[in-house]
């Protein structure tokens, strides 16, 4: 499509402010996205820099001052951990026998005072017999 001469002053005058409208719009859309990119790349470097402040919290958080490493610390901690654990299960199975032990025991107790409640019965039925047969009737 070949693009003709305006044949005229005012045709030119047209097209020339066409032109300066368009240039303007184009203008106005390239200034609103570099505005944009702008505001978005000072939010961008805000939100790095508070990443680089906290990681250095949590570095400072986190290192040793001393020569050993936090993982064999926390490896440390964990199999002492598990040690007590063996020692509570241990101690757990050892209360659960005294509790059995105690149980029987108290049934034991039980039998023994009712024994001797019929022992004593016994006793006093014999008693009076003996003092029937010492003194008749």
């Amino acid at each position: 499509m070949l693009i003709t001469p305006p044949t005229s002053l005012v045709a030119v005058l047209e097209s020339t402010e066409a032109v300066i409208v368009a240039a303007l719009a184009l203008l106005s859309a390239i200034t609103g996205v570099l505005v944009a990119f702008v505001k978005g790349w000072r939010w961008l470097r805000d939100q790095i820099m508070e990443l680089q402040q906290r990681s250095g919290q949590t570095l400072h958080q986190v290192q040793n001052d001393h020569n050993s490493n936090l993982r064999d610390d926390v490896d440390g901690l964990a199999s002492k951990l598990d040690a007590h654990a063996e020692k509570l299960d241990k101690l757990f199975e050892s209360v659960t026998r005294l509790d059995e032990r105690d149980r029987q025991r108290q049934d034991t107790d039980l039998a023994i005072y009712t024994r001797l409640g019929q022992l004593a019965e016994q006793d006093s039925l014999l008693h009076n017999r003996i003092d029937n047969i010492k003194e008749p009737p």
